[in-house]
């Protein structure tokens, strides 16, 4: 039998409901006032606060890219370097943002509506296509807005160490970020308006990465977005080739904007009631919330069958119960937390070599892990009422689940060894990196845990019983 869906109720197609003029241009001014409102709803002081935190952000974030790379210029052959790899690792990074877009696509995003939208103008009089192409080329903005300052960033940072004119090493890798960014959520945008198979969505996804990572792996370049990203170099070593590769972002777009009507409903509706909840967890800063609420969007559900079975009546019960849980994770759950701990790998050789501001993107990386790691005492943590019906302490059975968490960000964190044993940093040992690994670990074990019990509520009184933790 086959599944009857909404849109058999509406149209067989983002072409087949033709609505007239009035309709379209009732729908303009609607989102015109809903604009309007906003703007008037909105109070004055709040605006500034927020505009004085994005603006303190940013100051940060170009004091710490002016400095990620030092001061000292660079010539002769360490030059040659940076202008072969920059812009492979930038086209690495480029073809990892295209296939976090072909992934969304394939989850109905990254288009996110409001549910008066899907329930009201999708399945209004008209045309589909109309309706979702401003949200569309929202998405599509907001994202090259976010590669256009990710790289006007990096251009800043290397724009006092290379000889050029500086704004052409600014401008450069900044409109490459932009193309390339807006380019990946447009790839979104047509596999979702196709309706791709979730599957097929990955498999693009993965030939996406696989000709960058082999461009980084084997020092070659066959990758598009290589060639795309050899134009942030422009200022010193310009490509002509690079422009054909702007053709790819392009037919994304212009593809993207004639597809975009056939986004599902049921996947629209989905995905409008997780973000509003996900908006809404955010401005709390319930930060469990917000992970559980990710991984609905992302449908990262545990495994029917674990990757390696573990016996009955195995002890401590506690972490064997711990580690059944995480031989449950998703593989993608799995991959993620590697590429955490590599990632952290090429930070510490940064901060090694003397680039101590990026101490803080080491700290937010393994707080990342921390909260991946702890997610069983977490989902203890979500149910009070089954905690306090167990014959123990509260206390004692929360730092039960710590040693398996521990484990997790210890393993995690130890990709972390690969880059500074690969790359050969001076005075950098295999103790010496043990002992740091382990001293991470710790630290991004107490982050997480303290983070999963802030909102915890295990006593009588309504506030989080945190004296327990020392029962």
């Amino acid at each position: 039998m086959t599944q009857t869906t909404v849109d058999d109720f509406t149209s067989t197609g983002p072409d087949s409901v033709v609505a007239p003029e009035s309709a379209q241009q009732a729908l303009g001014a609607l989102r015109s006032a809903r604009r309007h409102r906003r703007i008037v709803d909105v109070d004055p002081f709040d605006a500034l606060y927020k505009a004085y935190l994005g603006g303190s952000a940013a100051l940060l974030g170009a004091y710490a890219a002016t400095h990620a790379l030092g001061e000292a210029p660079i010539v002769g052959t360490q030059l040659d370097d940076v202008l072969t790899w920059a812009p492979r690792i930038a086209g690495l990074i480029i073809a990892i943002a295209w296939g976090v877009g072909a992934r969304s696509g394939g989850r109905g995003g990254p288009v996110s509506l409001e549910r008066a939208d899907v329930f009201h103008v999708l399945l209004g009089p008209v045309e589909r296509r109309f309706a979702l192409r401003a949200p569309a080329i929202r998405a599509i903005r907001f994202a090259a807005f976010v590669g256009f300052c990710t790289g006007g960033l990096a251009g800043l940072a290397t724009a006092q160490r290379i000889d050029g004119l500086p704004l052409v090493w600014i401008a450069a890798p900044a409109i490459v970020g932009a193309i390339g960014l807006g380019g990946a959520a447009a790839l979104g945008v047509v596999i979702s308006g196709l309706r791709v198979n979730r599957l097929v969505a990955n498999l693009i996804a993965v030939c996406v990465v696989a000709p960058s990572i082999a461009d980084v792996g084997l020092a070659i370049d066959i990758s598009p977005f290589t060639w795309l990203a050899k134009l942030s170099v422009a200022a010193k070593d310009f490509e002509p080739l690079g422009l054909f590769a702007v053709v790819l972002p392009v037919v994304a777009l212009l593809v993207a904007l004639r597809v975009v009507g056939g986004l599902s409903i049921e996947a629209a509706e989905r995905r409008a009631a997780l973000v509003t909840q996900l908006r809404f967890a955010a401005t709390v800063r319930d930060v469990r919330a917000v992970m559980q609420l990710r991984r609905q969007l992302s449908n990262e559900a545990p495994r029917g069958r674990p990757w390696l079975g573990i016996g009955r009546g195995a002890s401590p019960l506690i972490f064997v119960r711990d580690l059944r849980s995480i031989l449950r994770w998703p593989l993608m759950r799995i991959i993620r937390l590697f590429v955490f701990g590599g990632v952290t790998g090429v930070v510490i050789v940064a901060v090694w070599r003397g680039n101590t501001s990026l101490i803080v993107v080491l700290g937010l990386l393994s707080y990342l892990i921390g909260l991946e790691s702890v997610e069983p005492l977490a989902e203890e943590a979500d149910r009070p009422d089954l905690v306090r019906s167990y014959p123990r302490t509260t206390g004692w059975l929360m730092l039960g689940h710590l040693p398996s968490a521990y484990l997790v960000a210890l393993i995690s964190l130890t990709a972390s060894m690969i880059v500074p044993l690969v790359v050969g940093v001076d005075g950098v040992t295999v103790p010496v990196l043990l002992l740091s690994i382990a001293c991470a670990s710790m630290g991004a074990l107490v982050g997480g845990a303290m983070s999963a019990l802030a909102n915890a509520n295990f006593g009588t009184s309504g506030s989080p019983d945190m004296s327990a933790m020392g029962a």
